[in-house]
């Protein structure tokens, strides 16, 4: 069994959330607010998602700060309420160069296409791919679809497996079992944890940051820019984290490794039943390994810490 490491435990990581809105769309804050709150909180970079409409809004970047170009197309069934929200997150320019096509331009809309069947869906797909944009299929579970209904889609590289405000809003945020269902069909698509934040106070008293700051992603890469992160995002060089912070994980002469900021409990899950670990002495745990079966095709680990955050890494494929 080869050795994988993922990441490097001395690399530079950069926070950010790749899902919000603004007044642009159906946010609440302008778009300058959003920023200035997510700078307060330390991240690095920061998505504008909006509906329909692809924006670049490069204006808000600096040395410590980057704004990536984004969009969120939407998809909705003929007399259903299902629906597809489908994230183009632009790449970098060797990526946008390889397709041959023209880029999306900031402002350029994509209004819903009348639907036909999935393969509607899959236009979108395509379109976003074809334009050099990282494509990410969001919040299966709030858009009311199964696992049938997006099974055959293909050629997106993430899937958006932590919506904060959605689970917020009607806890329908969390989406690991279908990740893990693709997983051992033997799909290779990385794990994504975002806010999709619009700011909008639906709870009476609530902060205007209620549905902000609850999911996000680290991401390991050479420098902050968009070719880096995009190139970073792309190879799966990241976790996802609602709270705790993953240090170093890998697989090494046979066993599953993790190394993270205190937790309660560890999981390493993957196509066979896996395995779960906490400390008997109930002290929090920072770094345990798990030896491996065998079997597995890919494993993933989940830290999860005593108030229930969560952070997770992305699958390794040991069959590769």
């Amino acid at each position: 069994m080869k050795n994988i490491y993922p990441i490097n435990r001395n690399g530079n990581w950069f926070k950010g959330n790749l899902h919000c809105h603004s007044t642009m769309s159906d946010g609440k804050l302008n778009p300058d607010e959003v920023v200035n709150l997510y700078k307060e909180k330390g991240y690095s970079f920061l998505a504008f998602s909006e509906h329909g409409l692809f924006t670049n809004l490069s204006e808000f970047n600096s040395k410590d700060f980057l704004i990536m170009p984004a969009i969120e197309a939407g998809i909705y069934v003929k007399d259903s309420e299902k629906c597809y929200h489908i994230h183009g997150i632009q790449g970098s320019k060797e990526m946008i160069k390889s397709t041959g096509n023209t880029p999306l331009n900031h402002n350029d809309r994509m209004a819903p296409p009348d639907w036909k069947d999935v393969n509607t869906v899959q236009n979108v797909i395509d379109k976003l791919n074809n334009t050099g944009n990282l494509v990410m299929l969001n919040h299966p579970v709030w858009s009311l679809t199964e696992l049938d209904d997006f099974i055959d889609l293909k050629d997106y590289f993430a899937l958006e497996i932590f919506n904060n405000s959605c689970e917020m809003e009607t806890k329908t945020g969390l989406s690991t079992v279908y990740w893990d269902s693709l997983l051992r069909r033997g799909r290779k698509i990385w794990g994504i944890a975002t806010d999709d934040n619009h700011n909008k106070n639906k709870f009476g008293d609530a902060s205007i940051t209620w549905d902000s700051f609850g999911g996000w992603v680290n991401v390991q890469a050479n420098e902050l820019s968009q070719d880096a992160i995009s190139e970073a995002l792309l190879a799966g060089k990241f976790y996802s984290s609602t709270g705790p912070e993953i240090y170093n994980y890998g697989i090494e002469n046979g066993e599953a490794f993790v190394e993270c900021s205190p937790v309660e409990k560890v999981y390493f899950r993957s196509n066979t039943y896996g395995y779960s670990r906490c400390n008997k002495s109930g002290e929090p745990v920072t770094k345990i390994t798990y030896k491996l079966k065998g079997t597995e095709k890919y494993i993933r680990i989940e830290c999860e810490d005593k108030f229930g955050k969560t952070a997770w890494t992305n699958p390794m494929f040991i069959s590769e």
